[in-house]
């Protein structure tokens, strides 16, 4: 079971305030998203950093797993696909795999639906994307809202 660290553990990391974050519980992993433009990778057991992912040139709004994939979203109007942190990876490789850079506004939300991943940008475009090889993913369409910034999807 993963374990909050102890009141007067806690750890420094961000620069910024924390926006999102999700937790890969299969590894023990917890991911943080920040308006510093950074995703940390914290050891859920012990709240050590094992990680940071730099890319982004504005705040991550969203984070989300998939299999061994780390998806974040940004103000930057990128969504970014990460290879996950583990507690036995100590690599210093690049970690970023791909970039989707569809959205010309930022995006505020983003969430997975089957093999597909919706993203919203504050534009208020919607655009659905095929997830699967990497060389294949693209956006397979695009719906203008009408209503503004969207803020939050579910699935």
């Amino acid at each position: 079971s993963i374990r909050c660290p102890a009141r007067g553990r806690e750890r420094e990391g961000h620069e910024h305030w924390v926006t999102c974050a999700v937790l890969d519980a299969k590894f023990g992993v917890l991911y943080s998203g920040s308006m510093d433009r950074c995703i940390k990778a914290w050891d859920a057991y012990n709240g050590e950093c094992l990680r940071t992912y730099i890319g982004h040139t504005d705040w991550v709004n969203s984070l989300h797993i998939m299999g061994d994939t780390l998806y974040s979203a940004s103000d930057d109007g990128h969504v970014r696909l990460w290879r996950i942190a583990t507690l036995l990876d100590s690599s210093d490789t690049d970690d970023q795999l791909e970039v989707w850079e569809e959205h010309t506004a930022a995006i505020r939300a983003m969430v997975p639906c089957g093999q597909r991943m919706v993203t919203a940008d504050s534009s208020g475009t919607l655009k659905c994307w095929r997830l699967g090889d990497i060389v294949q993913m693209g956006s397979l369409s695009s719906v203008q809202s009408g209503v503004g910034v969207v803020t939050c999807l579910s699935a």
